[in-house]
């Protein structure tokens, strides 16, 4: 626990000190002219960092062993089979293609399954998204900004102990899904809605929390009005999910898919499992989902949250009329699912954090900068927290936790904060104090 506090305290400091110096509105011209050179060498930096860390740590227990053991059994039984004779095996098929591409290299090269450099191999395909998201986050931030301003934005998102910790210790593959989340939003933001709706159903073949953000598409898609641009992104999608699945259909069948979502959905009938969230807060980790609230199942208030939530989320789509919003929009959707719903892991929030640090490029609000901070470190302290004790074979936090109380009451907090500011509809303009003026030349 205090190593998580000392690693949190050192990285508020940074932010603190990045927060000031975007803020200031005097130029560095040794910076500007070198920015491109100093790009990267924190990309370089950042990876081999990450290469370093990936390499000394095992991982988490579970989730490694799992990767690994799916990599060699895929290699060695073609993509048609690889549900087939696999005890366990929760993820869709999207991941599975990176997988097995893994364990072929594995298997010509025979490499030992123990080894450090098949450890890489299996933490590398996060490693290498986080580099993607840093340089989208740069090339966002190069329009909006000043390159100096650029470089601090992609500094705090690549050196982030939350974003590390995910891919490179845990050797989570979040990033790896997350990236085409803020693609999908990208392109819709830029209303270019077939590619929009092709990345949405490429996230979702990688993990069924995809789900969480196809509002967001449909709505959007709605918004539109033009029934043509609706059919023709909603057709590209659904053909790209088909063909994802089509190899393991061969055996497995054409609806198995189906089966697969509903299976990993409701494996794990829990108010909360280990997500510091309002139920957490008051004492549900790990607590059945039939337990009831005022004579009312959690899970029925977890359905009726998340419809309240989509309902919201329809509103706000629909209503939108500047676009750059829709990264806003997305970043208070995942955050309230997280909060308010049930079921929730801890590494749930992780899109959160991109799409915070995107929303204040887009919007230029310095709120949703600091919210991008304290997000970014109590989802490090949360799922710190789940990985330390898993070290320990300790999975289950105690709903009475004092650490994991605060910094359950703190993300709802920050909830809070966030669905003021969406509800207050902070954006840039000449009447609010809390945008900060960072365009070149301004």
């Amino acid at each position: 626990m205090h190593i998580l506090l000392i690693f949190s305290l050192f990285y508020f400091l940074i932010f603190a000190g990045c927060y000031i110096l975007i803020s200031r509105r005097r130029d560095n011209l040794s910076i500007e002219k070198n920015a491109q050179w100093i790009f990267y060498t924190f990309l370089a930096i950042g990876f081999i960092l990450r290469v370093i860390l990936a390499t000394l740590i095992k991982g988490h227990t579970i989730d490694i062993t799992n990767f690994g053991s799916w990599a060699i059994h895929v290699a060695n039984r073609g993509l048609p089979y690889f549900y087939v004779g696999i005890p366990f095996a929760d993820y869709p098929p999207g991941y599975i293609y990176v997988l097995y591409l893994i364990g072929l290299m594995q298997k010509l090269f025979s490499i030992s399954r123990d080894s450090s450099l098949f450890l890489l191999m299996l933490k590398l395909p996060s490693i290498i998204t986080d580099l993607i998201a840093t340089n989208l986050i740069h090339s966002l931030s190069i329009k909006k900004t000043k390159r100096a301003n650029a470089l601090l934005l992609s500094f705090v998102f690549l050196f982030n102990p939350a974003i590390i910790l995910n891919s490179s210790i845990w050797g989570q593959v979040d990033s790896f899904f997350t990236i085409f989340i803020i693609l999908m939003i990208i392109y819709l933001i830029n209303e270019k809605f077939t590619a929009a709706s092709i990345f949405s159903f490429v996230a979702l073949l990688v993990k069924p929390q995809a789900l969480i953000f196809m509002p967001v598409l449909v709505f959007s898609l709605i918004s539109t009005k033009d029934f043509r641009i609706i059919i023709k992104s909603i057709a590209y999608g659904i053909l790209t999910f088909i063909l994802g699945v089509l190899p393991f259909s061969i055996i497995q069948g054409a609806f198995f898919i189906f089966k697969k979502y509903f299976d990993t959905l409701s494996s794990y009938p829990y108010v909360t499992l280990n997500a510091a969230n309002i139920y957490a807060l008051f004492g549900k980790n790990w607590a059945i989902d039939s337990e009831k609230f005022l004579f009312i199942p959690f899970r029925i208030w977890g359905i009726i949250s998340i419809l309240l939530i989509t309902i919201w989320i329809a509103t706000l789509c629909i209503k939108n009329k500047v676009k750059e919003n829709l990264s806003l929009i997305a970043l208070m959707l995942v955050t309230a699912v997280f909060v308010f719903g049930i079921r929730m892991h801890e590494r749930y929030l992780y899109p959160a954090l991109p799409l915070s640090l995107i929303s204040f490029i887009f919007i230029q609000d310095k709120s949703l900068f600091l919210l991008y901070g304290a997000l970014s470190i109590t989802h490090f302290l949360n799922t710190g927290y789940v990985f330390i004790l898993s070290l320990k074979d300790i999975y289950y936090i105690p709903g009475c936790d004092p650490f994991f109380l605060s910094i359950a009451l703190l993300n709802v907090f920050f909830s809070g904060w966030l669905i003021r500011m969406v509800m207050s509809n902070l954006m840039c303009s000449g009447r609010n104090a809390s945008c900060i003026s960072w365009r070149n030349g301004e």
